[in-house]
């Protein structure tokens, strides 16, 4: 019973039960069925839901976006990668294939079964020409001499293209 008077500046309280008031109790069970739903509850929480769902239809897109933006930017990195390794493999390689070319042995020397893979290298039948005109040794083997310079004669039709296309862009920007 609580008793208030206007006029003057006393309140009485009196308290009617003992000890602080009850809380509730909830209890949580499980579901009785494989696949019931409680639609009372998912109305009541109904923001909750809205929320989960947009979350994860941001999450899905996101990564479709990210996945999308690393599709294009990949193959440009592995370009910068490829020619910024060009570099490093250039003077590695010239020298190998300084090794490789038959400038102080003769093409006899090397086996037969290898000379096809060895008449690759375009050196090979420039270096026996040489050897043939200039020290007047035995006649080179022309095989290995034809496909050299069908290796050699393959670069500009390989590289040609791309280098005349350049010039012709470069052309039609001045």
């Amino acid at each position: 019973m609580t008793t208030l008077r206007m006029s003057s500046v006393s309140v009485t309280d009196q308290v009617a039960f003992v000890g602080p008031p009850p809380e509730p109790t909830v209890v949580i069970q499980p579901s009785k069925g494989l696949f019931r739903l409680d639609l009372r509850a998912v109305w009541q929480y109904r923001e909750l839901v809205y929320f989960l769902v947009w979350r994860d239809i941001k999450v899905r897109y996101k990564q479709t976006a990210i996945g999308a933006a690393w599709a294009i930017l990949q193959p440009l990195m592995t370009i910068h990668v490829r020619y910024h390794d060009v570099g490093h493999a250039t003077p590695f390689l010239i020298q190998f294939w300084m090794y490789a070319s038959p400038v102080v042995y003769p093409v006899s020397l090397v086996p037969e079964r290898w000379r096809l893979l060895y008449s690759l290298n375009p050196m090979a039948g420039v270096i026996e020409g040489f050897r043939w005109a200039l020290l007047a040794t035995d006649r080179p083997d022309f095989t290995v001499m034809a496909i050299s310079a069908a290796v050699v004669l393959s670069f500009p039709c390989s590289s040609g293209g791309s280098s005349i296309s350049t010039g012709r862009t470069a052309r039609s920007r001045t």
